[in-house]
């Protein structure tokens, strides 16, 4: 476990984001809608472009997500595999977790129950890949 959390706030969407054992993890609380899906879309994006070795996306803390931030969830997801870049979604049995489901989301996404779950997953595929 390393790195300072960096925490902000964007419409009405608090954004936290570390670093675990060479993973980045950023932490979605409040409400991922049309309002601060693109703001969203961006600090997500940014931390690929950035070069990290794999990025979780923790949902846990979300009390609302609409079509919108459902489309950012996709996007970079999309993003994370072009750069080849580990990708895990952090989502509990709730609200956003049977959305996930109804829009078959879940299966089409890496989705664990806990950022915990996440993180090993992730930390299990990068060392199953040869190095080039």
């Amino acid at each position: 476990m390393s790195s300072t959390p960096a925490d902000h706030e964007i419409e009405g969407l608090s954004v936290t984001t570390e670093e675990r054992d060479g993973i980045t993890v950023v932490a979605l609380s409040g409400e991922l809608d049309l309002l601060s899906a693109g703001p969203a879309r961006a600090a997500l994006e940014g931390q690929l472009i950035a070069g990290i070795a794999g990025l979780v996306v923790d949902v846990s803390g979300l009390g609302f997500i609409d079509s919108a931030g459902l489309g950012v969830l996709v996007r970079t997801h999309k993003k994370a595999r072009v750069l080849r870049t580990g990708f895990a979604v952090a989502c509990p049995e709730g609200t956003v977790r049977r959305l996930l489901r109804l829009t078959g989301l879940l299966r089409a996404l890496q989705v664990h129950d806990t950022r915990e779950d996440a993180l090993a997953a992730l930390a299990e595929r990068a060392n199953a890949e040869p190095a080039d």
